[in-house]
């Protein structure tokens, strides 16, 4: 009798186990199923898929010239723009020199900060300066009256060339791209952070920080000229 309820039990495990595993796998199954009825959705390439997701890792998102202005914009004025603006920048467009020239400069300047060479930093500084110089047309026909303003302003003050206007302090572990008045605004995060939106194709926050950038120089730009 007690061999018969031991084989009982064990017989009784063993449908139990099995029971529960049948259960995870078909657990798995359906959760997969339902991540592929969400991606598919959602236009997103599933995981299991090796040629969709080789493909899909390749891509890369187009530049939008009025998702990247409309972020200058923001940077500059700190408001959110109107979707009419952005859809009237993103119609008068950028050259495709714009987004070489910008993209060379920040590069530069990347790469200048990283291995603390002057020189990569200036010239990157350069190419930033005349790329933003070249938006001002769109943001005149779009009448964002206070950027255009703004990037004028920093030719009047500075020159077409006013990139020159920062000082690049190099301190023993790294070096710092600074704008100086009455003391010295440190400008370095706020160019990384437009580096690393722009290396992660995220335009519009790539060109806020950029406003940003643009604000600050042509903020202290007047007051240094109204010293006068």
């Amino acid at each position: 009798m007690k061999q018969q309820i031991n084989a009982f039990v064990v017989l009784f495990l063993v449908i139990s186990s099995t029971l529960l595993l049948a259960c995870q796998c078909d657990s798995v199954v359906v959760s997969r199923q339902q991540g592929e009825d969400q991606s598919a959705q959602f236009g997103i390439a599933s995981v299991t898929d090796d040629s969709s997701l080789s493909s899909s890792s390749s891509h890369k998102p187009i530049f939008r010239a009025g998702d990247f202005l409309s972020g200058v914009v923001s940077g500059v004025t700190r408001q959110i723009v109107d979707p009419t603006i952005e859809s009237c920048l993103n119609d008068f467009g950028l050259d495709e020199s714009f987004t070489e020239q910008l993209g060379k400069g920040l590069k530069l300047i990347e790469s200048g900060l990283a291995s603390n060479q002057i020189t990569d930093i200036k010239t990157g500084l350069n190419h930033f300066a005349n790329s933003i110089n070249s938006i001002k047309a769109a943001t005149s026909a779009c009448h964002q009256t206070s950027v255009f303003t703004a990037i004028d302003g920093l030719a009047q003050f500075n020159g077409q060339d006013w990139g020159n206007v920062f000082d690049i302090i190099v301190k023993k572990c790294d070096v710092q791209i600074v704008y100086t008045n009455w003391y010295k605004f440190d400008a370095t995060i706020m160019f990384n952070n437009a580096i690393s939106d722009w290396n992660d194709h995220s335009f519009n926050s790539a060109g806020f920080n950029i406003g940003g950038i643009i604000e600050l120089v042509y903020h202290q730009s007047l007051l240094k000229s109204q010293e006068h």
